[in-house]
């Protein structure tokens, strides 16, 4: 993301960057838009012109390029924007209740798992809504049932441990049942689909097409209008397919048939594939699906030419991008905890004389910012004959060689190797040759 931010620095215009980097450097909140931003301002920057915010009458729309459709030049005003499911979360807070059935039994002094949830859903698609929601109430009303039945349910299984129990809920707007079937490390739970979308209209990203409308309006005549959108942790943009329900592809399809403003929708997510029969990742890789309306339905200005070199574009953009470290739904809960990051910290390796840590680990050793009590501990050297350092000082052997272990710019450490040699009488015995 450093390499880049200095790529578009040299064209982007100073306010906005500033504000990009502001918005990436702010601790514990959501930074994917401004992720997504950055990704798609780096690619389509490497691979032509593009200016950024070109003001427009209703907004400042993120990119402005143009592609040559035979020796026309055709502007392309595009929005990068991002989509994720968290109003649905929090409209059926399912893990939330989950969350608090496990941290009641911890206060009442349990360990481990055990307990399993389903929860009753309803549907409101008489109306044609097309949407499901799990009998679970929200706000101060859950503070208010877990206190009345969940740490009491979680009291009485700490009480007896090794017995079966069962909490039922029914009443209004709360209908599950916690069923505590003796101690195990797993736990589970069960409830309906809440974010398959079963309405072309009543969805998340038909709201965000249709919010975005008066933004791109004022677009001059001729030019392409395109919404970019990527993937914030939405299962509609990371389930291509569903066995209920619409896809995205059918929701922007939709949605053009009857637009008059916006011409074209990128869906952006991350993919993943594994291989082998044990699941072991392989890579993951940028999905793009460019959406037009059915050639009957789209303006004249744009013609099978000009979708065709937008796509080219695009393409070449998305070669310009490294492979994704992470999904998107995990990468918006590493967000969240500022505190995370992929070091190799706790992780070491001992081949001989040889010992590999974690450069960052070692870093924060020497700077004090970590006891090497707190060292040994996340490496799980809990006694001196396993403590891999102390067990090497006391039997007097010093270092020969330090060298660092580069894992590449990607990357967030580096291995830290150090090779001991034989005893050295500087601090051990003198010994028989």
């Amino acid at each position: 993301m450093q390499q880049m931010l200095d790529e578009i620095a040299p064209w982007m215009p100073e306010k906005p960057f500033t504000e990009l980097l502001r918005r990436l450097n702010a601790s514990y909140t959501n930074r994917l838009p401004q992720m997504w931003e950055l990704v798609w301002l780096y690619a389509l920057g490497s691979v032509l012109p593009v200016e950024h915010e070109h003001p427009l009458p209703n907004g400042k729309p993120d990119v402005w390029f143009s592609v040559t459709d035979e020796e026309r030049v055709v502007p392309v005003v595009a929005d990068i924007t991002t989509l994720s499911d968290a109003t649905l979360h929090k409209a059926n807070p399912f893990e939330q209740l989950s969350d608090a059935v496990h941290e009641q039994a911890r206060k009442a002094g349990m360990q481990g798992g055990g307990f399993h949830i389903s929860v009753s859903h309803r549907e409101a698609g008489a109306s044609g809504a097309g949407k499901v929601q799990l009998q679970i109430p929200t706000g101060p009303e859950f503070e208010r049932l877990v206190k009345r039945h969940i740490k009491p349910f979680a009291r009485r299984v700490a009480a007896e441990p090794t017995d079966p129990h069962k909490l039922e809920v029914d009443e209004v707007g709360a209908r599950f049942v916690v069923e505590y079937k003796g101690p195990s490390q797993y736990s589970g739970g069960s409830c309906r689909s809440y974010d398959n979308v079963l309405s072309l209209k009543n969805n998340a990203l038909f709201n965000r097409l249709n919010d975005k409308t008066r933004q791109l309006r004022g677009a001059p005549e001729g030019a392409i209008r395109m919404l970019v959108v990527c993937d914030g942790d939405c299962a509609l943009l990371s389930h291509p397919s569903s066995l209920e329900g619409f896809n995205a592809q059918q929701v922007a399809e939709h949605f053009l048939r009857g637009s008059q403003t916006i011409d074209l929708v990128l869906l952006v997510t991350v993919v993943e594939e594994s291989v082998s029969a044990f699941g072991r990742r392989s890579h993951r890789y940028m999905s793009c699906e460019l959406v037009a309306a059915p050639p009957g339905r789209r303006p004249a200005h744009m013609n099978a030419g000009v979708v065709a070199a937008v796509r080219r574009v695009l393409d070449d953009a998305v070669m310009k991008l490294p492979e994704p470290l992470m999904m998107p739904n995990n990468a918006l809960r590493r967000n969240l905890d500022s505190e995370w990051s992929a070091s190799m910290e706790g992780g070491y390796e001992q081949r001989g004389d040889r010992i590999k840590v974690s450069a960052r680990a070692v870093l924060e050793l020497l700077a004090g910012a970590m006891t090497y009590e707190r060292f040994a501990d996340v490496h799980g050297w809990t006694e001196d004959r396993s403590d891999l350092l102390r067990s090497c000082l006391a039997s007097g052997q010093l270092f020969r060689k330090v060298r660092i272990e580069h894992l590449g710019p990607g990357q967030d450490d580096d291995w830290l190797v150090f090779e001991f040699g034989p005893p050295d009488p500087a601090i051990s015995t003198f010994r028989m040759p």
